[in-house]
């Protein structure tokens, strides 16, 4: 979805693109918004994150199969701390129209395709509310991606699957096998299956923010560039539910905003962590 100046100016979707955008996450479990971002402020982010990027690698490894590295929480200091990123207004209008307005973020994290990549086993993000389910659950989840540098059919997009998110639960990939990354773990039944119904390789600007139902079956494709591809991540859903820990410095959250501090209200805070549950 292209957005218009005026919506960017004024941070807002018009009353036809929300309807859509919100419409398209119900059903499709994603909707894409064009350069929301501002090319100042994703060049500062790509900046940011390269220098951080060589230390984690250092430090953590491939941890999301070969040459690709994820879930490394980000640090929430400049300019990672930025609202446009971490409580995109845009975005959570959509998110609020189909949840409601009481959001918790718990996860703020990267994924990078490094060069020579493979393909990651299709997976969904998160474990589900009712193991064996025969039946899919209304959502409780949304998450952002946001790509800083363009999503090209050759740097490893990420691989889509529409619509998927409404399948009731199947185990499509071991417990660890994203961790492990094994060319095994994508050479299974099930993901043979998969693999041939076809799935959608996610292309988009820099700065754009790839809304989408975490159930909705997606994977990490060979990254052939020379380049890294990196992604920040996202995570907002209901109060009740827990999927992972922020860590900000008392400083930084202190300084936000009162709605900014309610959704991260769960966040551990100078290493403390809230016991609130509502």
């Amino acid at each position: 979805m292209k957005l218009d100046e005026r919506e960017l100016r004024n941070q807002k979707l018009s009353a036809e693109h929300h309807a859509e955008a919100a419409r398209d996450l119900e059903i499709l479990g994603y909707v894409i918004l064009e350069r929301v971002l501002p090319e100042e402020k994703v060049e500062a982010l790509c900046s940011a994150f390269f220098a951080l990027l060589e230390e984690n690698h250092e430090r953590v490894g491939d941890n999301r199969g070969k040459q690709r590295q994820g879930g490394v929480p980000l640090p929430i200091e400049k300019p990672f701390d930025d609202p446009d990123v971490l409580a995109n207004p845009i975005a959570l209008d959509v998110f609020r129209d189909v949840l409601q307005d009481d959001l918790i973020c718990s996860y703020f994290s990267s994924d990078t395709g490094l060069p020579g990549s493979q393909y990651q086993p299709a997976h969904r993000d998160g474990s589900p509310l009712f193991p064996g389910l025969p039946v899919t659950v209304p959502p409780y989840m949304y998450e952002i991606n946001i790509p800083l540098v363009d999503f090209r059919p050759d740097n490893g997009p990420t691989d889509i699957w529409p619509m998927s998110h409404r399948i009731s639960d199947i185990d499509l990939t071991a417990r660890d096998a994203l961790e492990r990354g094994s060319a095994a773990a994508t050479e299974t039944e099930i993901q043979r299956y998969v693999s041939g119904l076809n799935p959608q390789p996610v292309l988009m600007p820099a700065g754009s923010l790839l809304l989408r139902d975490p159930r909705m079956w997606h994977r990490g494709t060979p990254n052939n560039s020379d380049q890294p591809r990196p992604m920040l991540s996202l995570a907002y859903h209901y109060p009740w539910y827990r999927f992972n820990s922020v860590t900000i410095s008392g400083g930084v959250y202190d300084a936000w905003p009162e709605h900014m501090q309610r959704l991260f209200r769960f966040a551990t805070i100078d290493g403390r962590t809230s016991t609130e549950f509502p």
